[in-house]
């Protein structure tokens, strides 16, 4: 009988606690000064679960502070690209007027941390199914959060053949003599990069989603 009523128990808690989570992502996103106290309306967390945004290109740049208030110091500056230059860290505080996120340049060779105010940034389309408009020759390394990515001899996913890894913090250059291509079956950019490594200088395809250009 004891096992029966635990049993019960715990189906009852397990059927609460995934009603309660099932409501609570059905919230929408906070806006940049809506208080989490459900004063204005009840909602979510804005990029939470988005890794990478970009700072709006109407402002001349923004600002990453050491903590998530208006009066922290700055410990760096970040002007706009065009593209997602900023990781989110999942982490974000109210300060009692407005929203904070806490972030890290894209790239980031210092490992710089801070805070922007949620009010300078804006989410940025999976770099999976747009095409970049970067010029060509360019200098690029491994996106950030990249520990290892696979350089492949043609810009398919399912029929190509991987020729090499590139470690987290690899440059390389983004050739000009071949176009970024398209893959259909994996729906994705394929970018052909140079680079030098111990054997010599070497060529491939490499994923849009994973190319930070750095000059």
């Amino acid at each position: 009988m004891r096992r029966l009523r635990l049993a019960a128990i715990i189906i009852v808690t397990i059927f609460l606690f995934g009603l309660t989570l099932h409501t609570a992502t059905a919230y929408p996103p906070c806006e940049a000064t809506m208080p989490p106290d459900g004063s204005q309306g009840v909602c979510g967390p804005r990029f939470l679960g988005v890794l990478r945004v970009r700072t709006k290109s109407r402002l001349p740049f923004v600002w990453l502070r050491s903590a998530p208030t208006s009066d922290a110091p700055i410990v760096a500056t970040v002007y706009p690209t065009g593209y997602a230059n900023l990781h989110v860290d999942q982490q974000a505080r109210w300060d009692g007027q407005q929203w904070w996120w806490q972030v890290s340049p894209i790239p980031n060779p210092k490992r710089i941390s801070g805070w922007v105010e949620q009010s300078g940034i804006t989410s940025y389309p999976d770099w999976a199914y747009f095409v970049a408009r970067w010029q060509t020759p360019a200098r690029a390394i491994l996106l950030r959060g990249a520990d290892q990515v696979n350089v492949r001899d043609s810009p398919y996913l399912k029929y190509s053949k991987i020729t090499d890894v590139l470690r987290a913090g690899s440059t390389f250059t983004l050739s000009n003599s071949i176009e970024p291509s398209w893959d259909r079956d994996s729906r994705r950019w394929w970018w052909f990069i140079e680079y030098e490594s111990p054997a010599g200088r070497k060529s491939g395809w490499i994923e849009q989603r994973y190319i930070s250009v750095t000059g």
